[in-house]
């Protein structure tokens, strides 16, 4: 239980109809005591009720209770007179006895609560399963702020990686020997190899050979199992980047509902966050089926149905988390995979090519977190650092950036990203649609055609030269870097708003007191402000364009 959290023993709350059962030997129970309808009359229904004593604000709600094989009780939680939600104790092959195997944990997300208000929760027995509860409990929503300024990789300079969820992050694919399953994660291995990325892959479990196999991938888990287990391994191994794919056995094993599912993704998502609160957590979709192959008796018959409905349901569920400080994006991992072609042959595993894909989606998504990370190594914060643009008046600096005619540094490139090194850089692209990120220096940015985007992860990027932006390019500026109000996925305004403002003229002047971008038509310069009128920050120019006489708020991005 978190240290914070109010855990409510059932047998201490007022019963009506429940009677309470105890004995010391019940060691799977939480006070080794629980409330129940047995011994009474058939389906019958009794309530156990409180008042919370707690602290108005948002919590996660969790109930403990048991789940025989003897019957489908149901029950709801109430605050006062609403139903916050109701639903039925039918999973499968968990015992007909109360013990450490039946005893089921449901989490109730992101629910409002008010001191003094009344929480009840109501049973119905049904056949032998006589509706017993153990516990409620409420953890209150909390983030602690990340330093901005402690770099993602530690003091090491290596990323230590936790590939966390069910068999797939362990490897599983119907053929595969179980000590020799790897999944994607030597795909990804090879990757970060290659790009020249130092990691280290954490976890207390080890399959494969020829890599670091490291990983936290529990096949057959649930959401909820998982949750219940994380904060201890995020203690231990402190990784400083999650991958985290979890639900396809909810989905197709169980009958717990998909809003539920989703509950208890957010619930997870809240327990790694509040022990790890400046790692970024990568969530991921789940994997497609292909019910064709399905040689399983238990899969449920709308397996596809529910990943669909599953799937969909997370962007949101990741934004809502990001709008509460937490460092926390969402990668459409499963959505590239085809569900003939790379999927193994029991229908929910991928093959290789699948588990390939798999690797290629995350290992984009690290490196976009690498290159949005304020604390980058790359970037440091050193006024030595050649290129540091702290320090213009240094012509014998090879990576001085008021010195343009001299360009050094490096561009690496994957797939169709490329991207520069602390020091100036010349990057030219092709006719294909390409992103740039030039990072530190004043760097030399080319297109080449195509459908390009210039990405600018930090104001301390210095200031671009773009030589041939076009109408159909984009400037794409990530909104927890440059601050003042940018929200991504909201687009900039033309007039004063709160999330940004896009002022262009012959003399542009900042508008209200957020974030304002500012283009000039005459030098063609775009600064960036990020109080406005404010006096606590001043306007940094952070790229030049040529021949491009105007710009607009659908050509700048915000991420």
């Amino acid at each position: 239980m978190p240290s914070n959290s109010i855990r409510i023993e059932a047998e201490n709350m007022a019963l009506d109809g429940y009677r309470i059962e105890s004995d010391g030997s019940f060691n799977f129970a939480s006070g080794q005591a629980y409330t129940s309808l047995a011994d009474g009359g058939e389906n019958e229904t009794g309530t156990a009720t409180l008042q919370f004593s707690g602290d108005s604000g948002k919590y996660d709600i969790t109930v403990g209770y048991f789940d025989e094989n003897d019957g489908v009780s149901s029950f709801s939680l109430v605050q006062g007179d609403r139903t916050i939600r109701r639903w039925r104790a039918a999973r499968r092959n968990r015992g007909e006895d109360p013990s450490d195997r039946s005893l089921v944990q449901r989490t109730f997300a992101n629910i409002s609560l008010t001191k003094g208000d009344r929480i009840q929760l109501v049973g119905t027995e049904d056949g032998g399963e006589a509706a017993r509860i153990d516990y409620i409990e409420f953890t209150p929503q909390f983030v602690t702020p990340p330093d901005p300024s402690v770099p993602l990789a530690g003091s090491n300079g290596i990323l230590e990686i936790m590939p966390l969820g069910d068999s797939i992050t362990q490897g599983e694919d119907a053929q595969t020997p179980v000590d020799q399953q790897t999944g994607f994660r030597d795909d990804l291995a090879n990757k970060l190899n290659s790009a020249g990325i130092q990691f280290d892959f954490v976890g207390s479990r080890d399959h494969g050979d020829g890599f670091d196999s490291q990983h936290e991938g529990r096949a057959g888990w649930t959401t909820d199992r998982l949750s219940n287990r994380v904060e201890g391994w995020v203690e231990s191994y402190e990784p400083e980047i999650i991958l985290l794919q979890i639900g396809t056995n909810d989905m197709g094993f169980t009958d717990i509902s998909v809003e539920d599912a989703i509950d208890q993704l957010s619930v997870l998502i809240d327990r790694i966050t509040e022990k790890r609160p400046a790692a970024q957590l990568i969530v991921s979709s789940i994997t497609p089926t292909n019910s064709s192959r399905f040689n399983r008796w238990n899969v449920v018959s709308d397996f596809q149905d529910r990943v669909d409905d599953f799937n969909s349901r997370i962007p949101s569920l990741v934004s809502g988390k990001k709008t509460q400080g937490k460092l926390v994006s969402f990668v459409n991992a499963g959505g590239g995979i085809n569900n003939n072609q790379d999927l193994s042959s029991d229908g929910y595993h991928p093959s290789d090519s699948g588990y390939q894909k798999i690797a290629t989606s995350l290992f984009d998504a690290i490196t976009d977190v690498i290159d949005n990370d304020p604390g980058n190594p790359d970037e440091p914060d050193n006024p030595s650092a050649p290129g540091n643009p702290g320090e213009p008046d240094n012509p014998s600096d090879p990576g001085n950036p008021d010195d343009p005619g001299n360009p050094t540094g490096f561009t690496s490139q994957t797939g169709n990203r490329l991207k520069g090194s602390r020091n100036i850089d010349t990057i030219t692209g092709t006719s294909n649609n390409e992103e740039f990120r030039g990072l530190r220096g004043n760097d030399i940015l080319t297109g080449g055609g195509g459908q390009d985007i210039f990405a600018f992860g930090s104001i301390k990027h210095g200031r671009d030269t773009i030589t041939d932006f076009g109408n159909d390019d984009a400037i794409r500026i990530t909104a927890k870097n440059f601050g003042g109000g940018l929200s991504s996925g909201v687009a900039l305004q033309t007039s004063e708003a709160s999330t940004g403002v896009l002022v262009t003229g012959t003399n542009p002047l900042s508008l209200g007191q957020s974030a304002t971008f500012l283009y000039n038509t005459q030098t063609q310069t775009l600064s960036f402000d990020q109080d406005g009128v404010g006096n606590q920050y001043s306007a940094i120019e952070i790229a030049q364009l040529t021949g491009v006489s105007s710009l607009s708020v659908n050509q700048i991005q915000i991420m």
